[in-house]
């Protein structure tokens, strides 16, 4: 596929196919969240204090659910890339796993300026427009809030693969921010659309309660995963999770001829594989 121009159909057709291939594990890690939130993370009445018990229970579910969401990221990359992906692959930490958390916090942090700003400024206009009667401060400060809205919308995509780069590569956070950058380039507008297109199928998968999420929160993941698998070229690349492991072996074919250092003898591996 053509990365500059991403087709819609195929990937959440590809994303919707293999929901549907890894929908138990999809399903049974599922489950191990809402069981995890149910007994760490149990609902807290407004006029409730939290006892130092509940808080430390709020920290383990915060981090199994930590722990289940890298996991659920790694496995859907193997999927991507065309891995055998087993259940146990769903609930494995990958090795990139902190670096990957850590890219996440900073991503967030980008954004959190034109949050920030367009907050403040939104509120205090809007409501100076409103107290003093203003009609100029109000459309001023929506005019704000609408120019900050589409500032975050872009940064947020700008930055939206600097995690799946993270997890793929072991690079730290500005490293995969910087090519997540350079990933979306001139993208913006087709990956905004394909963003709602995602948001709708969650949305539909919504009205359908629990069931329609099951199917619409796999597939849109994994068709965003999908996406950063193009737009860094769609090329079968080995997992820094795995290369430790199971190194890349090129074939006989794509094996250089060789020479000795001091030029005596030369053999090449391919046209003489016994010398």
């Amino acid at each position: 596929m053509n990365t500059q121009n991403l087709s819609s159909k195929e990937i959440y057709s590809f994303g919707f196919k293999n929901a549907k291939k890894h929908f138990w594990s999809f399903l049974v890690l599922f489950l191990v969240y809402l069981v995890a939130s149910f007994i760490f993370m149990p609902k807290i009445k407004e006029d409730e204090t939290i006892s130092l018990f509940q808080g430390i229970l709020y920290i383990i579910g915060y981090i199994i659910s930590i722990y289940l969401m890298m996991s659920m990221y790694s496995a859907t990359l193997k999927i991507v890339r065309g891995y055998e992906v087993k259940m146990k692959d769903f609930f494995t930490w990958p090795k990139t796993g902190l670096k990957t958390l850590w890219t996440c916090v900073v991503s967030v942090l980008v954004l959190l300026p034109a949050i920030f700003v367009g907050g403040l400024l939104f509120g205090f206009l809007g409501a100076f427009g409103l107290m003093a009667g203003n009609a100029i401060a109000v459309i001023i400060a929506i005019i704000i809030g609408l120019v900050l809205l589409i500032i975050t919308v872009h940064l947020a995509i700008r930055v939206s693969f600097s995690k799946y780069y993270t997890l793929d590569t072991g690079s730290w956070a500005i490293a995969s921010i910087k090519k997540s950058f350079e990933l979306t380039k001139g993208r913006v507008w087709s990956l905004l659309g394909l963003v709602i297109i995602g948001l709708l199928i969650e949305i539909l998968g919504l009205i359908a309660i629990f069931i329609g999420l099951l199917w619409a929160i796999p597939t849109v993941l994994i068709a965003q995963v999908y996406i950063y698998h193009l737009l860094m070229g769609g090329k079968e690349n080995q997992l820094m999770e795995d290369r430790s492991v199971a190194p890349i072996v090129p074939q006989p074919s794509e094996l250089p001829a060789r020479s000795l250092a001091n030029g005596i003898v030369a053999d090449s591996v391919i046209n003489n594989p016994t010398a």
